[in-house]
């Protein structure tokens, strides 16, 4: 086997010693990863390696044959300048949503997401996939609760945690500049140490018969009002 196959293979299934490096696949990861300045270690192709290894290689529909290791930054909250709007993911376990998670944070000009007690490596394949490879560009830096909470109080950053049962309508808090959204797990919810941080709770009105949404979908209410809100100021 080519040793850049088994190298490539070990960093997709997280077996690697270089928690940095990440695996991508299609030209499009690649092009993304080149235009944010993201150091390439090393590009393969079918013609470098044969149809059989690509094919164990990708899993994406309809690949086009090329893929390649890419080396991302290690952050820490020393590197983030809270301005606008920050993204707080707390327990996320699902790599699909912690990637979409942080396409949402890029689509709304965020300038970071803290992903607090870590599920899942924002390194990923199906991550870097879901976030359309903006997690390869996005600043991302995991962090304790209570040091994340520390933190944005220390910045002067207003904090609106999504609660549905929060009595306070997500329409009606405030946003900064700088303000964090913050989201909870999947399936339980927002922690209880959000509730009694310096956080406003903020609830989505639900009109049917379900009682709260996806967190992708709450996270991209919330982090867009915060754009709308910060573009009305004088």
């Amino acid at each position: 086997m080519h040793p850049l196959v088994q190298q490539y293979l070990d960093v997709k299934r997280g077996r690697s010693t270089e928690p940095e490096l990440v695996a991508i696949e299609g030209r499009w990861a690649l092009d993304h990863a080149r235009r944010h300045g993201v150091p390439v270690e090393a590009v393969l192709t079918t013609a470098d390696v044969g149809a059989k290894a690509m094919a164990r290689m990708t899993e994406r529909d309809g690949p086009d044959g090329v893929v390649a290791l890419v080396r991302v930054a290690r952050r820490t909250l020393d590197d983030v300048q809270p301005r606008r709007r920050l993204l707080v993911v707390d327990a996320i376990e699902r790599p699909g949503n912690l990637g979409t998670l942080i396409r949402a944070a890029d689509g709304a000009g965020a300038d970071a997401v803290l992903v607090v007690d870590r599920r899942v490596r924002a390194t990923h394949p199906l991550v870097v996939k879901a976030s359309m490879a903006t997690s390869l560009s996005m600043p991302i830096v995991d962090v304790g609760r209570d040091e994340a909470v520390a933190w944005l109080v220390d910045n002067g950053v207003d904090t609106v945690a999504a609660d549905p049962a929060a009595t306070s309508s997500y329409r009606d808090v405030d946003y900064g500049p700088p303000a964090a959204v913050v989201v909870g797990n999947e399936r339980r919810g927002l922690h209880p140490s959000w509730r009694t941080a310096p956080a406003t709770l903020a609830a989505i009105p639900m009109l049917g018969v379900a009682d709260s949404l996806n967190v992708t979908l709450a996270a991209a209410l919330l982090i867009y009002e915060a754009v709308h809100r910060q573009r009305a100021l004088p």
